[in-house]
């Protein structure tokens, strides 16, 4: 038995330019090297240091030469701070013209963040005080850790300015004009008096000047917007009625989803008890930043001319703030508030311009991920539904908001939902008979509880094939909910989810996933979502010639319905005047829209704005595009790219990454706990097995913990269920073999350590692609159920889980605000992947969130990280890599050009696509090449005398050298008028 000998020694390092002589640390060979060099600006040394363990081997008892837990500080001798940043050591390089901007305001950002050291196979950490920039102690860390604390709406004592702001959801629905105003002008006046306190702090940012100044500009345009939008709800009478629906809507979507939570985990409570409790303005209150964005975003939802809209100087809004803050509630809020503005406003325009915004897709939402739509999907429609109540309800005094109720439609790949009305219809009887022969993948029931009030779905219960109306429903089995089949008769919960039914019932609001689009050559219904039919059958919604021939096999539709039961007789009507196309497009998660998928989706956006676009008063009106996002890089670019629009970012950037007005990083407290990141490398050991132990450990600390606590164990709920994150599923497929083996057994012997305690029962599920979608829903319902003393005895299908594997599946959209700890197995391959995917985890009061990361020591950028690690967590969001998106490249039109242009293909819009081109092709007084038309004497050609303004003349011109392009080929010029193709 040997028994470990600590030894604390303190040695000195003059501080000479050179290699450092080896140092004895003691007698037996162990010393310290080194070296120091002068740093490039000829003023500072960089040091390095290394404890070298040179004791000679022996051949008997090896062991007696190692050294365990060996940690080196570094100190000035009379401990004055002489450790200066990092950054200060280097050459500043070049930064692209494209980047500059965005460099510097990180520059500004994170000026508070300095990097004292790196570690080489270590992880490395120091002590500075509070508002200097130079470090006392510089140390490694075995274990390095950095904590992120949570962004809250600003506090009463740091923006005095809000003090005075009204966030009560409920109260603002009530307030009369005035008293309205003056509760939200907080907003413009206290952001416009907060800027003027920024500019004073400006002026003392010694090279940084020109980019605060630009940043705040920038910011008062913000605000200036901000204070546009309080202004419209004082003069328009339709945009105050529509704001005040919003904010009904949206209270009882949020009073409806706490109480939804609270029954979830009391299967006893009564909705009309959960609505009574969760009716408190904590929950039914605005954040700040979403009231902000919302007012900003008013003046062009309501006017379909105004210059945010139009043209060259549309802009799509980026909503950019850190996962979990809440960005989610205030899109919704937009959703609500275009429902509304668009019943009112009914038919706008006129003579052939007249289009009618009663019917027709108001909103398409959009995603990437299958995971992410099924769960905005719930969210979604606890909103939908209580928008439909306030229709209903208003409707008995303001014929305006008679007519078709407000629907949520999923509208995603065939594996998920059904795209035919038959098989919809087949899915039902197999879920009434029972039936294990039913081999369809797909399924129309996408709600695993009713979202107004938590009932949880049953297929062969609650939902039911309507075949007059060739229609799924589904229907709430709890009788307090408004959505059963006797309080709504022949609706029920207001989705859709089959696609020929999307087509033909065309609800307001459409969620779907962003590849779905690549059908727009294909099937012709998709013409419907963007307004464009003339008929309508008044039994079965409206008609295309695509849309009758895909649900020909099952029922033939009919220009004339005879009287069935207590059906009436129906015929196909006109349509007039035309559909109003979708005023809103949502792209949440934008910086999922990237590389290939990003490109192929900003060319198909081409055809996508086109559709959309629509004439008043001899203006062009695009949809509005809001985004979404808590990790972007160079996003301009990327908003250019995909939707040829320039981009405003919401809250703007100013001079502090911690503080704007609108929210504000906090330190970890007992009542708003942060998130810890701890990093664990293991040198020489394989990555399985110390996988193994961390699980092991952390799952059995936790069990620890909550047996300790007794009655209370449930405040130890957010640990007991770990998250296992892992970059490729066969990483995964690995540690689940390990999970089902060797971690049960393992745990079971944990008794044996003290702090740690036996843990019997593993329960265990994956989110992967390999998973199917109605397998995913009911883990995600599952992640919900919580570990409580008083419920051990509870079935096996309602227990909690204790461990969970995913992929990136997890990384965005997964809201479970109970998760409390994560291991991640392996640095991901972007760092916007490692923020989304950590974020999962520490998101309510309940307790701090904790991720280990676990790093392979055989991995080059794995350890570069960890000898990283404290620095890289704190200004992790600045290390997000550019997107790259580039849908006009040679390869992306030699791809998708040709499906854009069969999208694009009906006579009316051919045409006028045509006229657009030709006119765009005209001699351009931009570009001086364009007026020149002389044959190059080198290439014996024309060439250089085209640009890529045209649409006929595309980007490829240009990498090609503009060669065998010639403006005066395609329209007349001054020069060769009769050359051109068109005259």
């Amino acid at each position: 038995m040997w028994q470990r000998l600590p030894i604390d020694l303190t040695v000195s390092i003059p501080m000479q330019e050179g290699s450092i002589d080896p140092i004895p640390v003691n007698d037996d060979g162990v010393v310290l090297r080194g070296r120091i060099a002068l740093a490039a600006n000829r003023e500072l040394l960089l040091v390095t240091v290394f404890l070298c363990n040179e004791q000679e081997p022996v051949r008997i008892n090896k062991d007696e030469r190692w050294l365990f837990q060996v940690s080196l500080d570094l100190t000035a001798p009379d401990n004055s701070a002489v450790f200066c940043g990092r950054e200060a050591l280097h050459v500043a390089s070049a930064v692209p013209e494209a980047e500059r901007e965005e460099t510097a305001q990180l520059d500004i950002a994170y000026r508070h963040e300095v990097e004292l050291a790196v570690g080489h196979g270590v992880g490395v950490g120091w002590h500075r005080e509070p508002g200097t920039r130079r470090g006392t102690r510089v140390g490694t860390a075995t274990l390095p850790h950095h904590e992120v604390g949570r962004t809250e709406a600003p506090a009463a004592h740091s923006t005095p300015q809000l003090s005075e702001l009204i966030t009560d959801m409920k109260t603002l629905a009530e307030l009369g004009v005035d008293d309205l105003a003056n509760g939200l002008m907080p907003l413009a006046d206290g952001y416009r008096a907060w800027l003027d306190e920024e500019i004073n702090r400006a002026e003392n940012l010694d090279g940084h000047h020109d980019a605060a100044e630009a940043a705040i500009a920038e910011a008062t345009r913000v605000a200036d917007a901000i204070r546009n939008g309080i202004t419209l709800l004082q003069d328009n009478p339709d945009a105050l009625d529509a704001f005040r629906f919003a904010n009904q809507a949206m209270s009882r979507q949020r009073v409806h989803s706490v109480a939804v939570g609270a029954r979830r985990n009391d299967l006893d409570l009564s909705l009309r008890e959960a609505l009574a409790r969760a009716d408190i303005p904590a929950n039914r209150s605005w954040r700040p930043f979403q009231l902000a964005f919302v007012l900003l975003c008013l003046p062009s939802l309501t006017d379909p001319g105004h210059p945010e809209r139009s043209g060259d100087t549309a802009l799509a809004d980026l909503l950019f703030f850190p996962t979990g803050g809440g960005k989610t509630e205030a899109y919704l809020g937009l959703v609500a508030y275009t429902l509304a503005i668009r019943r009112l406003q009914g038919v706008v325009g006129e003579g052939e311009d007249a289009v009618d915004g009663r019917d027709g897709v108001a909103v398409i939402m959009r995603y990437t991920l299958r995971l992410l739509t099924a769960q905005q999907f719930q969210r979604a429609a606890t909103l939908i539904c209580a928008a439909e109540l306030l229709r209903q309800h208003r409707a008995v005094s303001d014929s305006r908001y008679e007519g078709v109720p407000f629907r949520l439609g999923m509208w995603v790949g065939g594996g998920v939902t059904p795209n035919l009305d038959g098989e919809a219809k087949e899915w039902v009887e197999a879920q009434r008979s029972r039936s294990r022969g039913f081999s369809g993948a797909s399924t129309p029931l996408q709600l695993t509880e009713c979202p107004w009030c938590g009932y949880a779905l049953s297929g062969d219960q609650d939902c039911r094939y309507d075949e007059p109306h060739q229609r799924f429903l589904v229907f709430c089995g709890d009788p307090e909910c408004s959505f059963t089949a006797k309080q709504a008769p022949g609706e029920g919960i207001p989705v859709v989810t089959v696609d020929n039914q999307v087509y033909r019932l065309l609800p307001a609001f459409v969620i779907a996933t962003i590849d779905k689009f690549a059908q727009l050559p294909w099937n012709g219904a998709l013409a419907t979502l963007f307004g464009r039919v003339e008929q309508r059958c008044e039994r079965h919604g409206y008609r295309n010639p695509d849309l009758d021939q895909r649900h020909r096999n099952q029922w033939q539709e009919s220009n004339k319905h005879v009287a069935r039961g207590e059906l009436p007789a129906a015929s196909t009507v006109e349509v007039s005047p035309r559909l109003r196309p979708p005023d809103l497009i949502l792209q949440d998660e934008m910086h999922l829209v990237t590389g290939p998928l990003g490109t192929m989706a900003g060319l198909y956006e081409a055809a996508i704005d086109r559709l959309a676009t629509w004439s008043y008063k001899g203006r062009q009106v695009r949809p509005k595009v809001v985004a979404s996002t808590a990790t972007v890089r160079r996003a301009g670019q990327q908003a250019w790219a995909l939707f040829w629009r320039k981009l405003r970012v919401f809250p703007p950037p100013v001079l502090d990454v911690r503080r704007s007005f609108f929210a504000e990083q906090i330190d970890s407290t007992d009542e708003a706990p942060g998130r810890l990141y701890l990093g664990v490398m293991a040198h020489g050991e394989r990555l399985k097995q110390v996988e193994l132990r961390v699980f092991a450990s952390l799952m059995a600390a936790a069990q620890a913990m909550y047996e300790e606590l007794g009655d209370v164990g449930e405040r130890v709920d957010p640990w007991m269920t770990t998250v296992g994150y892992f970059n490729a599923v066969r990483e995964l497929a690995g540690m689940r073999r390990m999970a089902e083996d060797e971690l049960r057994s393992k745990l079971r012997r944990t008794r044996f350590t003290p702090g740690l305690a036996d843990r019997t029962r593993v329960i265990l599920e994956e989110l992967t692609s390999r998973v199917s979608s109605e397998d995913i829903k009911q883990i995600l319902r599952r992640l919900f159920n919580t570990f409580d003393p008083g419920r051990e005895d509870e079935e096996y299908a309602q227990r909690p889980l204790d461990i969970l594997l995913a992929t990136n599946m997890v990384s965005v959209g997964v809201d479970v605000p109970r998760l409390g700890s994560m291991v991640v197995v392996g640095q991901p391959k972007a760092t916007a992947e490692y923020i989304q995917a950590t974020s999962r985890v520490g998101r309510s009061d309940d307790g701090p969130g904790l991720v280990i990361t676990l790093y392979n020591w055989a991995r080059p950028r794995d350890l570069s990280h960890f000898e990283t690690f404290s620095h890289y967590h704190a200004t992790f969001y600045r290390h997000v890599e550019p997107l790259s998106v580039t849908p006009f490249s040679e390869r992306a039109l030699d791809k998708g050009l040709t499906g854009v242009l069969v999208a694009l293909a009906e006579p009316d819009r051919l045409a006028s696509t045509l006229r657009d081109a030709l006119n765009r092709a005209g001699l351009c007084s931009t570009d001086p090449m364009c007026a020149d038309h002389l044959a190059d004497e080198a290439q014996d050609t024309l060439h250089h005398a085209a640009c890529h303004a045209c649409m006929f003349v595309p980007e490829t011109s240009c990498e090609h050298g503009n060669r065998y392009l010639d403006r005066a080929t395609l329209v007349p010029t001054l020069s060769t008028p009769d050359l051109a193709y068109f005259t």
